[in-house]
């Protein structure tokens, strides 16, 4: 859609490991795989941004939240040749 608002869906896979008890003396560690798919997402943002999803699995049926990126060098790379190409248009302009 644009660069502030993506659209998407994920599948994801992983170990759950937890622990619980019956009662105070039986104390269970567990470890099972779990299985997160998101057939529906959207996020607004770009450094910090909201998301929410629509899914099954160990994350629930409805999530929403808020998150942060981190920059690679790479989309550092990517905004500086946009901003020098926007630049380049303003020159070219005057």
């Amino acid at each position: 859609m644009s660069r502030t608002v993506k659209i998407y869906s994920e599948i994801g896979i992983g170990m759950g490991i937890g622990r619980y008890s019956r009662n105070k003396a039986d104390i269970l560690n567990t470890r099972q795989w779990v299985l997160d798919i998101t057939g529906f997402g959207i996020s607004a943002g770009n450094r910090l941004f909201w998301y929410g999803e629509i899914g099954w699995g160990a994350s629930g049926m409805l999530r929403t939240g808020i998150g942060f990126r981190f920059a690679t060098r790479k989309a550092e790379a990517r905004a500086e040749a946009e901003t020098m190409r926007k630049i380049a248009r303003l020159a070219v302009g005057q």
